[in-house]
C-alpha cells in the first residue's frame, strides 16, 4: 500500500509525500529493489544525484537484471560529463534489454560529447531502427551532420523532430543557423526569434513593463533593448538605420558600446539605464529588428560603423603608428563563459613567425594583461582602452586585424578593416561560416578554421598575407 501511494505521488511530483511513503515501504520490505529504485527516482528528480546513485546501485545488488537501474546510472554519470562510463552502464542495460530505442540515443548522444561521430551515427541508427519518431536520435543525426557541415541533412533531422513535436524550442532555433549558412535570411530571422524560449535565456526576455512583439507598422516611440554578447550587439546595429520611419527611438545598451552606437546613430537615443516611467509605445530586443521588419538580407556587409577622423589622427600621434610599418591589431582570447569558450583562444605564442617578418609593429588590443606579453614584441594597448569607441578608432588606425572568435572580430569587421579571424573547427558558428573562408556579414573578414594539428599551416598563411599586403599611400599618420 506504502509502495503505491509513493509511485502515485511521485507521479504526481508531489516528491515529499513520495519520499515519505517510499521510506516507510523500505523500512517494512527494505530488501525490494523497485522500493530502492523508486527512492533512487525521487532523489533523481530532486537532483541529489550521490544519494540517488546510491540507491540505484543497490537495487542492482539486490537485483543484478534491474535493467533500469544502469539506465538510470548512466543518466547520472552523462550528467557529470562522464561519458564514457555512461556508456559503459547503458551497454549493461542493452545486455538485458536490446530493444530499447532511448538507451541507443542516450549511447549516439554521449558519443558525440567524446567527438566520436561514427560510433555516434550507428547507436542513432540503431535507435532509429527501433522507434522512428525517437526525436533524441534525430537530434543526434543534425549534430552529426553540423559538424560536417552538411546543411540539408542537418536541415532534413531537425524537421523530422518537429514532425512529432513542432514546439520543440531547440530544433526550431537550430534551424536559424542552418538558414543563416543558406542565406535565406528571411527565415534564418524569423527562426533565431525561438532564442526567447531557450530554457538557458528564461529572464532575458519580455522582462521590461512596456508592450513587446513583431509589429512595428504604428509605433511612434520604441525602446530597442540589448541582448546577449557584445558581438551580437555589433552584428545587428547595422538595422538601427532600418528604424528611422520611427519618430522616437531608443536603445538600451551596454556602456562600453554606448559611446560607439551615440557616434554611428546619433538620431537615436543612448540609455544607460531604462526606467518603467518612461513612455514607448513598445519594445523589442535588438536581434529582432530584421524579424519584426520581415528582412531578407543581411545588408550593409560593407563598413557601417566609423569614427571622428580627428581621433584616429590623435590615436597615431600618441602611439607614434609609423605609415612605413605595417600596423597589426592582435586579440588572442575572448570572454570565457564555459568550458567550451575556452578552445577558441591562443596564446601569444602561436604567432611567434609572425613578429619577425619586416616591417611590422603589432599591438594587442585585449583590455586585460597577459602575464607573457612583454617576451614578445607585441605593445599591449588595449589595456588603456576605456570602451569600444577607443577600440574602434585604435583598429582605425591599423592597417589589419587578427583576431580569435570574440567582439572586436566583429568591430573590426563593421570597421571595414581588414580582418583575419581564427575561428576553432568545433565551433560550428553562423557568424563566421562562409564558403573559402568568406564571411557572409562583412566583406573584409576573412575566417580560417584551426584546431592543434593545423594551426601553424595558418599562421603560414597569415604570414603570407602579411609579406603580400599593400599599404594604401596617405598623409596621416608619422
Amino acid at each position: 500500500m506504502s509502495y503505491d501511494i509513493a509511485l502515485r505521488s511521485y507521479h504526481d511530483k508531489d516528491y515529499q509525500k513520495a519520499m515519505e511513503f517510499c521510506t516507510n515501504f523500505l523500512q517494512t520490505e527494505p530488501t525490494s529493489a523497485k522500493g530502492w529504485f523508486l527512492y533512487g527516482k525521487i532523489l533523481f528528480d530532486l537532483k541529489n544525484y550521490e544519494f540517488a546513485k546510491s540507491c540505484f546501485l543497490t537495487t542492482i545488488e539486490l537485483d543484478p537484471d534491474f535493467f533500469e537501474s544502469y539506465y538510470m546510472l548512466g543518466n547520472i554519470l552523462s550528467i557529470e560529463e562522464n561519458f564514457t562510463e555512461a556508456i559503459s552502464m547503458w551497454k549493461k542495460v542493452l545486455k538485458l534489454r536490446a530493444d530499447i530505442s532511448l538507451v541507443y540515443s542516450n549511447i549516439s548522444t554521449a558519443y558525440l560529447s567524446l567527438g566520436d561521430y561514427n560510433q555516434a551515427y550507428e547507436n542513432a541508427k540503431q535507435a532509429l531502427k527501433l522507434d522512428l519518431k525517437n526525436i533524441d536520435a534525430y537530434r543526434c543525426f543534425a549534430k552529426i551532420y553540423q559538424a560536417k557541415k552538411e546543411l540539408d541533412k542537418m536541415e532534413y533531422n531537425l524537421k523530422q523532430i518537429l514532425l512529432y513535436n513542432k514546439e520543440d524550442t531547440t530544433a526550431n532555433f537550430e534551424l536559424s543557423y542552418v538558414y543563416f549558412l543558406k542565406q535565406d535570411y528571411y527565415n534564418a530571422y524569423k527562426y533565431y526569434e525561438y532564442r526567447k524560449l531557450l530554457p538557458q535565456r528564461q529572464g532575458e526576455y519580455n522582462y521590461l513593463p512596456f508592450k513587446e512583439g513583431d509589429d512595428l507598422s504604428n509605433v511612434k516611440s520604441l525602446l530597442i533593448y540589448h541582448e546577449q554578447g557584445l558581438g551580437d550587439n555589433i552584428i545587428f546595429s547595422r538595422f538601427l538605420k532600418n528604424l528611422n520611419n520611427i519618430d522616437f527611438v531608443s536603445i538600451g545598451i551596454q556602456n562600453s558600446l554606448n559611446r560607439l552606437f551615440s557616434y554611428n546613430f546619433p538620431e537615436k537615443q543612448m540609455l544607460s539605464v531604462v526606467d518603467s516611467n518612461m513612455n514607448f509605445d513598445y519594445c523589442i530586443p535588438l536581434m529582432s529588428i530584421p524579424h519584426c521588419l520581415e528582412l531578407d538580407t543581411n545588408s550593409p556587409t560593407d563598413k557601417y560603423l566609423d569614427v571622428d577622423t580627428n581621433d584616429i589622427q590623435m590615436i597615431k600621434e600618441k602611439y607614434s603608428i609609423r605609415n612605413d610599418k605595417k600596423n597589426i591589431g592582435i586579440v588572442f582570447r575572448g570572454g570565457i563563459h564555459n568550458e567550451s569558450d575556452k578552445i577558441r583562444n591562443i596564446e601569444p605564442k602561436t604567432l611567434e613567425k609572425l613578429y619577425s617578418i619586416d616591417n611590422t609593429k603589432f599591438y594587442s588590443l585585449q583590455i586585460d594583461r597577459f602575464d607573457n606579453i612583454e617576451q614578445y614584441p607585441v605593445e599591449n594597448v588595449g589595456v588603456d582602452f576605456k570602451d569600444f569607441y577607443d577600440t574602434a578608432v585604435f583598429i582605425s588606425a591599423l592597417d589589419m586585424v587578427i583576431s580569435v572568435d570574440t567582439a572586436v572580430a566583429h568591430l573590426s569587421g563593421a570597421l571595414g578593416q581588414n580582418t583575419y579571424v581564427l575561428v576553432h573547427k568545433n565551433m560550428f558558428d553562423w557568424r563566421w561560416s562562409g564558403k573559402n573562408g568568406k564571411c557572409l556579414w562583412y566583406d573584409s573578414a576573412q575566417a580560417f578554421e584551426f584546431d592543434l594539428n593545423n594551426i601553424d599551416n595558418i599562421v603560414d598563411i597569415l604570414k603570407e598575407k602579411i609579406i603580400n599586403f599593400k599599404k594604401v599611400e596617405n598623409n596621416d599618420g608619422l
